[in-house]
């Protein structure tokens, strides 16, 4: 090998090695300045008492559609509701049924251990907890009538 063909190989292992350490260092230094103006942009805002803006506070504001209000008086009358409204069925009620339809299946008439009350009118489509609206029901028969309104 001459030298010049040393040179060569030096200058190409040279500039690899450059390029390999370069460019990561070129990299870091452009993200460490990019996060400095930034976050120099958010002080300048503090220093004017302003936060970052998404929005341009100039321009009047979107009223909502019609869609929008009405699904936020939706959302608002079933807060309302689910404050005033308990699914808890008070323990004297749920005895008080049973008693009156003999520990057994208001359905099938099936007898002991997993019977469940029932609402008549399910309680998700306003029904409450009187005892007209309740039924004993065993556990097969409650899911086979689900949220549907028999009767």
């Amino acid at each position: 090998m001459t030298w010049e063909g040393f040179v060569e190989v030096l200058i190409a292992i040279g500039g690899m090695v450059l390029i390999v350490i370069l460019v990561p260092v070129l990299l870091f230094f452009l993200a460490w300045i990019v996060a400095v103006l930034s976050k120099a942009a958010g002080a300048f805002g503090r220093w004017f008492g302003r936060k970052t803006m998404l929005y341009d506070p100039s321009l009047p504001p979107v009223p909502p559609s019609t869609f929008e209000r009405h699904r936020a008086q939706q959302l608002a009358e079933r807060a309302r509701e689910e404050e005033t409204r308990s699914r808890h069925i008070p323990q004297h009620i749920k005895e008080a049924v049973w008693w009156r339809d003999n520990g057994k299946c208001g359905y099938c008439g099936r007898q002991g251990y997993g019977m469940q009350i029932d609402h008549v009118v399910p309680f998700s489509r306003g029904g409450d907890h009187s005892m007209n609206n309740l039924q004993l029901l065993c556990r097969q028969c409650n899911q086979r009538k689900s949220n549907k309104w028999v009767g």
